[in-house]
């Protein structure tokens, strides 16, 4: 863990950052097939990617911070479409007109 870490640049901070280990395989992370099918083209996680999952999988929030290209889209939309998903399965369908996401996304100048 703090290998892969080390090599990729990567620094976590807050409580708890000792146990969430890199997930480095799509197989290993345990979302459902239907959402994960979108990265049947890719090889394995991106950093970013490797290291989100697992915090977000745990209910935590996160700040990443990488560079265009890195895969931070998906870094964040797997957890929040795995999270619907299940939420929508146990609770049923949220009220209409309801916030079900917020995505911020900055843009460049």
């Amino acid at each position: 863990m703090k290998s892969y870490q080390a090599k990729e640049h990567i620094t976590l901070y807050g409580k708890g950052r000792k146990t969430m280990k890199p997930v480095l395989q799509f197989k290993s992370l345990g979302f459902p097939s239907n959402i994960m099918a979108v990265c049947k083209g890719f090889e394995k996680p991106t950093p970013i990617q490797a290291q989100c999952w697992p915090v977000l999988a745990s209910g935590r929030d996160v700040i990443g911070i990488a560079e265009t290209g890195s895969g931070k889209t998906l870094a964040f939309t797997i957890p929040a479409l795995t999270h619907l998903q299940h939420r929508t399965a146990t609770e049923g369908r949220a009220s209409k007109g309801s916030p079900r996401m917020l995505i911020i996304a900055p843009t460049r100048l």
